[in-house]
């Protein structure tokens, strides 16, 4: 049991080192050669907390001697500083990848989005040249009909002098009629021999 104690102690002592959070590691046993350091940082977290519980629940026996309880003591008080600086650099790191995951989220999120709103825009603006050329055929109509009246207005100007001249000509021609038969009228009668 002690010897398991101390391979869990000296693997968390060296990754506590390496991550700068545990400055009491020089109380701990140093590493053999044979030994595992945690392939992870959770394996070394649970193993840590493991180690600190047993010797928390074991630490009454050796309270009443002198020194050896006060290096007991220490000893459990180093392991507690050095629990909770890995739990709270636990506790950043899960913060952070929190943060991380949800900026990935959103960035995921505008690049699905993109492709729709570039559609969109791109329908947009087909549609607003098929607008742009509804209108321009619309102007060209309606200019080509303002061409159209302005012939037929001058058509209609040129029937309306038209039909002003012969009413003209067919009053001179009534009137000359008229002059002719009252001045055969007036005339006197013709004598025969």
């Amino acid at each position: 049991m002690e010897s398991s104690s101390q391979h869990a102690n000296s693997g968390n002592s060296a990754y506590l080192e390496r991550r700068g959070l545990y400055s009491a590691s020089s109380r701990l046993p140093p590493i053999a050669e044979e030994d595992q350091r945690p392939s992870s940082p959770t394996e070394g977290l649970v193993q840590l907390v493991a180690d600190a519980m047993q010797e928390m629940s074991a630490g009454g026996d050796g309270g009443g001697g002198g020194d050896g309880g006060g290096d007991g003591g220490l000893a459990r008080t180093g392991k507690a500083a050095a629990l909770l600086g890995v739990l709270q650099d636990l506790v950043a790191g899960l913060r952070k990848a929190g943060t991380q995951v949800l900026e990935m989220k959103e960035v995921l999120r505008l690049r699905e989005e993109v492709p729709s709103q570039r559609r969109e825009i791109q329908s947009m603006r087909d549609e607003m040249r098929r607008m742009a050329g509804k209108i321009a055929s619309l102007e060209r109509r309606t200019q080509e009909q303002a061409l159209e009246n302005r012939a037929l207005g001058r058509a209609l100007e040129q029937m309306r002098e038209a039909q002003k001249q012969e009413n003209e000509r067919t009053r001179e021609a009534v009137q000359a009629y008229l002059n002719i038969k009252n001045a055969l009228l007036s005339a006197p009668p013709l004598h025969t021999v």
